[in-house]
């Protein structure tokens, strides 16, 4: 088919659908803003190339013939093809200079998000990212108020109105000591675990809260813990730990590499395995944004 008739042929389609939509030919014009003369010269045009009649007419009112009933869904799939011609385009021109806005808690910005995000950039060279590192409790508030497009944060978050909260995967809090505690590495009971000095993250942190949560789903009060030091970030915490003489809880991701190492040991409770979860906060307003839309699933997958 020539350039010349598929233009004809689709200006002609088109307004074929406006007519069978708007159920008359004067209605039709005025969507189209045409006059009536020209959306009636448009469809017997498209009967004549066709050879046969396809809207039945009856004073104002038009219906479909057998063989308009046969064109009528194929001209609805190329409206749907045109929708998603103009979506493919719309992604790689909003793909293209694209700032991202979006926040991590700290242990997420720290250690899982920053190999994930190289992963991403070279998948989508031309999206930018500003990520903010910060409290859960901070990046909540920015994303009501729109500041940011998302979050991944740990824990789980009661939902608003105008905040979407996704399920994003999760990690497990090791508890970690100097090699020269005197401890077993594994089947160690809480309460004999309390007995000796921790090191905890803020009150604010996630790490903190599902310790605390798994303490009291064991029937452990958490003012039993004996807490020497409180610091922020798992880096410092780190730190004091390996100097020896206290126990830490900290994200798998944090004291990976400082296990297998042994500069660390991990002491695996009695109770059993310490998880949590991560959820993605998103805007409301911005979930239909296209390289938004494609950063989430990413994430999703990746987890």
């Amino acid at each position: 088919m020539d350039g010349g008739l598929w233009d004809m042929l689709d200006a002609q389609w088109y307004v074929f659908r406006a007519v069978v939509e708007c159920k008359g030919f004067s209605r039709a014009a005025k969507t189209l803003h045409m006059t009536q003369s020209a959306v009636s010269q448009q469809i017997k045009s498209l009967e004549s190339y066709y050879g046969v009649s396809l809207l039945e007419r009856s004073g104002k009112q038009v219906s479909l013939t057998a063989a308009g009933q046969q064109l009528y869904p194929h001209v609805l799939r190329l409206k749907k093809l045109y929708q998603q011609a103009r979506e493919s385009v719309q992604a790689v021109r909003e793909d293209t200079g694209h700032c991202l806005a979006v926040g991590a808690s700290l242990t997420v910005g720290e250690y899982v998000l920053p190999e994930r995000l190289a992963t991403f950039r070279r998948l989508h060279p031309l999206i930018r990212f500003q990520l903010q590192v910060a409290d859960t409790s901070v990046l909540y508030e920015q994303i009501c108020t729109g500041k940011l497009a998302m979050a991944l944060v740990e824990g789980t978050v009661h939902r608003q109105e105008n905040v979407f909260v996704l399920p994003c995967g999760g990690d497990e809090l090791w508890l970690v000591a100097s090699p020269n505690m005197p401890l077993p590495g594994a089947g160690v009971p809480l309460p004999f675990l309390l007995s000796f000095p921790w090191v905890l993250q803020a009150k604010a942190d996630g790490t903190r809260a599902a310790l605390e949560a798994f303490f009291a789903a064991n029937g452990l009060d958490c003012g039993m813990v004996n807490i020497v030091m409180e610091l922020n970030g798992a880096e410092a915490v780190k730190g004091v730990v390996e100097q020896g003489g206290v126990i830490a809880a900290l994200s798998s991701w944090s004291v990976a590499r400082e296990v297998e190492s042994g500069r660390l040991m991990r002491i695996k409770p009695q109770e059993g395995t310490i998880r949590r979860e991560y959820s993605l906060l998103i805007n409301r307003a911005m979930y239909s944004d296209v390289a938004g839309g494609t950063f989430r699933q990413f994430l999703q997958k990746s987890f």
